[in-house]
């Protein structure tokens, strides 16, 4: 593999870009399931069971503060995509394709995923 030497701003820009998605799936998870109120409702009836599978319970909604939470990572979340996709790097475009340039780029910001 080429070993491409990106510019610190790309390599930050991505580095920030993962960082905000980790956060952003982490509240994602703490959130309830619908956006507004919501009534939940039962699940189907499992056949020769008492059982039920698939119902959700009522949803308050998401708070103020989660609300903004979540717009506020997601906006983040399309800047720094935007950064990261539109950067003008200054690597030339060789024998290797931008598909191993875009690899490298991700396997360079891989310990990333174990800061959660």
């Amino acid at each position: 593999m080429v070993d491409i030497d990106f510019p610190p701003d790309l390599r930050d820009a991505q580095l920030r870009l993962h960082q905000t998605r980790i956060a952003y799936e982490e509240l994602c998870r703490t959130l309830p399931w619908s956006f507004e109120p919501a009534p939940g409702w039962e699940g189907d009836k499992q056949l020769h069971s008492d059982g039920r599978v698939g119902g959700m319970p009522d949803s308050p909604g998401y708070t103020d503060a989660e609300k903004s939470e979540e717009a506020r990572l997601r906006n983040l979340l399309v800047d720094l995509s935007t950064t990261v996709m539109t950067h003008r790097s200054g690597v030339p475009v060789g024998s290797w394709h931008l598909g191993g340039a875009s690899s490298w780029l991700v396997s360079r910001s891989e310990g990333v995923h174990s800061m959660a």
